[in-house]
């Protein structure tokens, strides 16, 4: 409350009950403030106030001192949640909430502060833009809680590779900046970067879920690459598209040379976005045969591109891209239908049971309508559910497990099909697979790529065939292109397979004139 003080340190207060017996001095931190403000108050005739903690406990109080008759009249204010609401406006105009990082507004100012000094004083400084490999896989999969925390994890690992003078900074979803401020020569920024990568790469388990994470990273040098913030951004984020075509987990300098790589990537962005309204896409489908018998037992269908000017467009270029954008969603449903129609036709036609095998991307599966989807295909085909497999990698399902059993047991309760594809790279435990409503595991290509000769090599397909006859489910073996591979899947009791020794994947008048 308001109390009339004298500047007399050993006078006690005038007024205010609960002041009584305290003098001023003894009550408040800021003495020598107030009585720098009663000095300037009672030389200009003027009020002055100012703003100064109370005490430890961190308490504001507004201190309003007046000229009084030889004295000064105080008034004091408690303004902490003024002050704090302040506060919390300044964090959410300059930090990212979630992080607690300086967002882009922030990181502006420091690096507007890092080109006028490297310019002054004839220094390097590098800006690192980071964005997290698959992370929106991780998101789509596991749920928004654990990719929040998989971004605040990411924000404390990035900070343990830095110094103090060094910045870290959240520009929104899975991107991140380091700033390193003065570093001397490329070669440092080499360091830091295998650092970093290094960290992110360490072992990280969330809610019981083991996660790997990897970075691609870009490089813009301070002021070689850039005078002004947005062209720095603009020069590593063109820097780090470089390094996530390159495969990811990897980091390069940028070269003016990757503009028009850029470029192309927008390019064929935008041309995918045609081709989904277009049906510009075409559907091939590659043969899987009996082994035993060398029979004809179905297809698998595979999506594939051709654009004006840009010419065949390979599944590793347009798929990422297509994860990346959420067009994947659009691209499987309408492969879906083709290949259903496509072999009701061939039934119709010809007379014989077609399987038609169609991947399913991890998008598709969790944030689709997957099962009306399904539903809704096989309705309007008239495709048997009995002969749609559809083909589902582990890594896609182990994370949400009850999630995803429910999920496929809504499709096996139509009879659908249902397959693990790429078995043996992922890390899927042998209690979930038992708990899956599968029929089918397909062995990945890389397990048979170097079958032949090679014991340790060999030991795996056996394996898992061996793990597959006991739990009755059968196998595709996928990527054969030799014969002694063929020879051998053969001896070890492989059912099935398929491959470019038996089949390149082949449009439908070619598979017309050449199976049936």
């Amino acid at each position: 409350g308001p109390g009339i003080f004298s500047p007399d340190r050993d006078l006690p207060a005038r007024n205010g009950p609960e002041l009584m017996g305290r003098t001023y001095w003894s009550l408040f931190q800021c003495a020598t403030q107030v009585e720098d403000a009663y000095r300037e108050a009672m030389h200009t005739g003027q009020m002055r106030t100012l703003q100064a903690p109370r005490d430890s406990a961190g308490r504001w109080l507004e201190h309003r001192v007046f000229p009084l008759g030889g004295g000064i009249s105080v008034f004091v204010r408690d303004i902490s949640e003024e002050m704090r609401t302040q506060q919390e406006i300044h964090f959410l105009a300059f930090y990212d909430k979630l992080t607690g990082l300086p967002n882009r507004s922030l990181l502006e100012d420091r690096l507007v502060s890092t080109i006028a000094r490297c310019k002054r004083d004839r220094l390097n400084g590098a800006l690192l833009f980071l964005d997290l490999d698959r992370f929106k896989y991780i998101n789509d999969s596991l749920g928004h809680a654990i990719g929040d925390q998989v971004l605040r994890e990411t924000a404390d690992r990035l900070k343990d590779c830095l110094r103090e003078c060094d910045t870290v900074a959240r520009l929104g979803g899975d991107e991140f900046i380091v700033l390193l401020d003065g570093t001397d020569l490329p070669d440092n920024v080499n360091v830091v970067a295998r650092r970093i990568l290094g960290r992110l790469s360490e072992d990280l388990k969330i809610q019981a879920f083991p996660l790997n994470l990897s970075a691609s990273m870009g490089v813009a040098m301070i002021p070689a690459d850039g005078d002004r913030p947005d062209d720095l951004l603009k020069a590593a984020d063109t820097a780090m598209y470089f390094s996530k075509g390159k495969g990811g987990n990897a980091y390069h300098f940028y070269q003016p040379e990757m503009n028009q790589i850029s470029q192309e990537h927008l390019l064929l962005e935008g041309a995918l976005r045609q081709a989904i309204l277009d049906r510009g896409f075409q559907v091939h489908y590659q043969p899987q045969y009996d082994l035993q018998t060398r029979a004809l037992v179905g297809f698998e269908a595979l999506a594939r591109l051709e654009l004006p000017g840009l010419g065949r467009i390979s599944p590793a270029q347009f798929i990422p891209l297509m994860e990346d954008t959420g067009l994947i969603i659009a691209l499987g449903e309408w492969v879906m239908e083709t290949a259903c129609r496509q072999g009701q036709d061939w039934q119709a036609r010809f007379g014989v049971p077609v399987r038609m095998a169609v991947n399913v991307s991890g998008r598709q599966f969790w944030q689709g309508d997957m099962v009306g989807t399904v539903q809704r295909v096989l309705v309007e085909t008239g495709f048997p559910a009995g002969q749609l497999e559809l083909e589902i990698t582990e890594s896609m399902v182990m994370h949400e497990v009850g999630k995803a059993i429910d999920r496929m047991a809504c499709l096996a309760a139509m009879g659908v099909r249902l397959a693990i594809d790429d078995f043996g790279t992922g890390y899927s435990s042998l209690a979930c697979l038992r708990r899956f409503p599968i029929r089918t595991l397909k062995i990945d290509s890389s397990f048979i790529k170097n079958l032949v000769g090679d014991p340790e090599a060999e030991a795996i397909p056996v394996a898992i065939l061996a793990l597959a006859r006991s739990m009755r489910l059968e196998v595709v073996a996928e990527g054969i292109e030799q014969e002694a591979q063929l020879e051998f899947l053969v001896r070890a009791g492989c059912a099935m397979g398929q491959g470019f020794l038996l089949g390149q994947p082949m449009a439908p008048r070619e598979v017309e004139a050449t199976l049936f």
